[in-house]
């Protein structure tokens, strides 16, 4: 169930933050590490070939050529050293979202909550609604960061839901 009750660094048990070239990710799980060692650290991203996710399997330095996406936040190209190192000392899980879920995140955030966040953010509500497999009486929290969604796009998904 999806609630507006406010976080704070004593009542989260897993935060979900997006990963697009690694940096928002890394800085803010080594601060949660940090702050709260007990708070799981949960990355999210679409799932498609990404750099970061290929570094983390094959500990390989490269750039990919993306496709097009609807969260161009999250498609990161090549992640930096310091990056992927960041990632795997203090991220604890990656899940992995589709567009099509993306999209019921952004109309979710849109519906409930009267958020208009940008697919990169709202990915995160998707996260929570179809890839994170909670545990009974968890508190999950996401970063919903972005704010770069054009009125075009929004207008053509608002039509087809």
């Amino acid at each position: 169930m999806l609630s507006k009750q406010p976080a704070t660094n004593n009542n989260i048990d897993t935060l979900l933050v997006p990963i697009g070239g690694g940096g928002l990710i890394s800085g803010i799980a080594f601060a949660v590490k940090n702050l709260n060692k007990k708070v799981k650290k949960v990355g999210y991203s679409l799932i498609m070939p990404l750099a970061w996710l290929k570094h983390l399997a094959l500990e390989d330095l490269y750039q990919v050529d993306m496709r097009p996406t609807i969260a161009d936040g999250l498609a990161g190209k090549e992640a930096s050293e310091s990056t992927l190192g960041m990632i795997q000392r203090y991220v604890d899980e990656i899940v992995l979202v589709s567009e099509e879920q993306t999209e019921e995140g952004v109309l979710t955030l849109l519906r409930n909550d009267h958020v208009l966040a940008e697919p990169s953010g709202a990915a995160g509500v998707a996260a929570i609604m179809y890839s994170y497999r909670s545990k009974r009486g968890e508190t999950v929290a996401a970063v919903v960061s972005g704010g770069n969604i054009e009125v075009s796009y929004l207008t053509r998904l608002l039509n087809r839901k």
